[in-house]
């Protein structure tokens, strides 16, 4: 295979290179952050890319802001990497765990988190909230 310029690849193909790239050239980042990071992406390769982030956040954090399923299911250990935010009565931001017994009852039920929280359940695997 010869020489392949940036303008015959596919959104989705630039956008996998990104990250590999990103993942790859470590600069002695102190933290990798997502926004979205199901957008152009082929599930296929959407899978290797959470693979890719969850390798890296061995070495520094690494925050992914989602509303893809798809995502979740993909996740090795939702329980130590998943923080659900949502709004207080006071509209004060607030991270919640999950709580690990009740993912586990779940899941009897449900194949991922995904699948749970496309059912409009996770407020039932939440763990209370976390403190400042």
């Amino acid at each position: 295979m010869g020489h392949v310029s940036a303008y015959q690849l596919s959104d989705g193909q630039l956008t996998y290179l990104a990250f590999v790239a990103l993942v790859q050239l470590d600069e002695g980042r102190t933290l990798l952050c997502f926004d979205e990071p199901e957008q152009h992406l082929h599930p296929e390769l959407l899978g290797r890319v959470v693979q890719l982030l969850v390798a890296a956040s061995e070495r520094y954090p690494v925050v992914l802001a989602t509303h893809s399923d798809h995502i979740l299911d993909l996740l090795p250990d939702p329980v130590s990497s998943v923080r659900v935010c949502e709004l207080d009565d006071n509209h004060q931001t607030v991270l919640r765990k999950l709580d690990a017994e009740q993912l586990e009852k779940w899941l009897e039920r449900y194949r991922g988190l995904g699948e749970i929280r496309a059912a409009g359940q996770l407020r039932s695997v939440l763990a209370e909230r976390e403190s400042a």
